[in-house]
């Protein structure tokens, strides 16, 4: 259910199913390439003025945030998962704004051909395309062509999740990021930057 006050129209309740976890910003449109995507689809209506408020399921807990809407669609609605801004709040107590890390990497995901070419089991990680001259990555050691499985305690199952992961690392705070290269799974120490 999304409550708010949409159009003005108070003590409004809409509901919904939640059709679909972990949209990207390729299913939500117009999407910024430097942000990070992980909605919940649902068709609950969500429109000015009950965006932003909560989305409850039937025992009344908040399971995300309205945020977006599909113009185009009848009722196809996106709010940011609960899980995401608990992970988000801390920072936002203590400092009022989000300071996002960054390796310093441009990434792709991993197709099933790409996967079998590099003898693993299933398709899990994200490609190097290009590295920031200078940025935290490239200091570390990592190339362009390596395959990120894993950043601190997290694996990475695709390009999404790995900028997710990367930007709640913390600044300047050396990180384990774990490649695969030419058979081997190697162990880099990488200081994120600030996101700027």
């Amino acid at each position: 259910m999304a409550i708010g006050n949409p159009f003005g129209l108070e003590h409004t309740v809409s509901a919904g199913i939640i059709s679909a976890k972990e949209r990207t910003g390729r299913d939500v449109a117009p999407a910024e390439s430097e942000a990070y995507y992980s909605y919940l689809q649902t068709d609950a209506s969500i429109n000015p003025g009950n965006s932003g408020g909560p989305l409850l399921n039937l025992r009344g807990e908040v399971v995300g945030i309205n945020t977006a809407i599909n113009p185009r669609a009848n009722s196809i609605s996106f709010a940011i998962p609960i899980a995401m801004v608990k992970q988000l709040l801390p920072a936002l107590m203590a400092e009022g704004r989000v300071r996002r890390a960054a390796l310093g990497i441009s990434v792709a995901d991993l197709s099933f051909e790409d996967a079998e070419q590099l003898g693993l089991k299933k398709r899990h990680g994200a490609y190097v395309v290009r590295l920031r001259q200078g940025g935290p990555a490239q200091l570390a050691g990592i190339l362009p062509g390596d395959l990120i499985m894993r950043v601190a305690q997290d694996s990475v199952l695709n390009s999404e999740k790995l900028r997710w992961f990367a930007s709640l690392l913390p600044l300047r705070v050396p990180s384990e990021v774990e490649v695969w290269r030419a058979g081997k799974r190697i162990v880099f120490q990488v200081k994120p930057a600030e996101l700027l």
